[in-house]
């Protein structure tokens, strides 16, 4: 049975936003149940608290929804990254508060600030080790290792779109994962002489980086 074509994200959330600027609350209520779990499931990549997860959920989507009330969604068919930035920023803002009072342990997913570029050696340092990312994404043995982490760190894809373009096992996705993320974290450690305590962060960096100077390596791969 033909149901008509399919209509695309990008049509959804600009229809979304135009409803929400006109004062819809069933808008409201639909951008929620649409965003909610992708959401979730970024932030539990950046910390296993799932209490925290949910606080940050909802708090997300409450300021996204404000900011589409102020017009402040320039770019109404990319919702799901303005989303997924918002959601990092909240992030970043409870790990400085918490690192503020001595709270935070987790130096697997501590980022640096988001303001960071306002600091030009820090800013430097994220330049360099994005650079080596780079480099070592191109040194790994296996490509299915740089697809898997491009994807899941840089392109932040979801779990069930991976495992289906790459023909994997959704039941042992985490370890295949993992052993891609330890092969890296092993080439890090012979070229930068030092251990690579801050993967997320590091990742992220090069995030910014694909998205300011690209290439089309990365293009192929996400």
């Amino acid at each position: 049975m033909d149901d008509g074509p399919r209509i695309s994200d990008e049509a959804i959330a600009r229809d979304l936003v135009n409803r929400i600027q006109a004062g819809d609350p069933q808008a409201e209520a639909a951008l929620f149940q649409r965003y909610r779990r992708g959401l979730l499931y970024t932030l539990s990549r950046m910390t296993a608290d799932h209490a925290l997860c949910e606080d940050l959920q909802q708090e997300c989507l409450r300021l996204v929804i404000e900011k589409i009330r102020n017009g402040e969604v320039r770019k109404p068919e990319s919702l799901n990254g303005f989303i997924r930035n918002i959601a990092k920023n909240l992030f970043i803002a409870d790990y400085r508060k918490k690192s503020r009072r001595g709270e935070n342990e987790d130096w697997e997913c501590a980022p640096e600030p988001v303001d960071a570029r306002a600091d030009p050696h820090v800013q430097a340092a994220r330049v360099q080790e994005a650079a080596l990312v780079r480099v070592l994404l191109g040194e790994l043995k296996h490509q299915r290792d740089r697809q898997l982490l491009i994807r899941f760190y840089v392109g932040q894809q979801e779990k069930e779109q991976i495992c289906r373009d790459l023909d994997l096992d959704p039941k042992i996705f985490n370890r295949i994962l993992h052993r891609a993320r330890q092969r890296f974290k092993e080439l890090w450690l012979r070229k930068a002489n030092r251990r690579l305590d801050h993967f997320w962060v590091v990742f992220w960096a090069y995030g910014l980086y694909v998205c300011n100077h690209g290439s089309e390596t990365e293009k192929r791969e996400k």
